[in-house]
């Protein structure tokens, strides 16, 4: 199956349900995230287009270590975009045989608070208001070791696989 044809039974079967939920007058909460944000793309404008055509608020996730000022100045007038810290630099630190993460628990506390806090710094600086404190790591990945970090340094949130209860987390 061609990924357009997954793409159209995926939409069929969000649509049915959907339907039913309206039927049946429950909402559907869901949140828009868009990752590995560096540098304005035609890609990203097209995305932020429909945000603004469909008033649906976007989370942009942006790396950064390696963002451009210029992103900032073409995001500025975007109300419907929220920045989140994306990491730091966007660079599996993992050991041979481990899945993709920046921050594994191998990883020197102090060097995970000076990286989220210095990525966090920047943000803010470029991003003004539009920042948000929430996390989101690359590979969706994050030590349980260096979570008092992100609370530490005032991350509302974090969104990574799986599930928790904990409610600092968001999937």
């Amino acid at each position: 199956m061609s990924n357009l044809a997954k793409f159209e039974k995926f939409k069929d079967q969000v649509g049915r349900r959907l339907k039913q939920l309206k039927a049946e007058k429950q909402t559907v909460r869901f949140w828009w995230r868009d990752d590995d944000a560096t540098h304005w793309t035609p890609q990203l404008e097209q995305l932020v287009t429909l945000s603004s055509k469909h008033q649906t608020p976007l989370f942009l996730a942006v790396i950064p270590n390696n963002v451009v000022a210029s992103l900032a100045e073409e995001l500025k007038d975007k109300p419907l975009v929220s920045v989140i810290q994306h990491g730091y630099s966007h660079i599996s630190r993992a050991l041979e045989g481990e899945k993709k993460s920046e921050f594994p628990r191998h990883i020197a506390l102090s060097k995970v608070e000076g990286e989220v806090a210095n990525g966090m710094e920047k943000l803010k600086d470029l991003f003004g208001p539009q920042f948000q404190p929430g996390f989101v790591p690359p590979w969706n990945r994050f030590a349980q070791e260096h979570l008092p970090t992100l609370k530490k340094l005032n991350h509302r949130w974090i969104s990574t696989y799986g599930q928790s209860s904990d409610p600092f987390y968001v999937n």
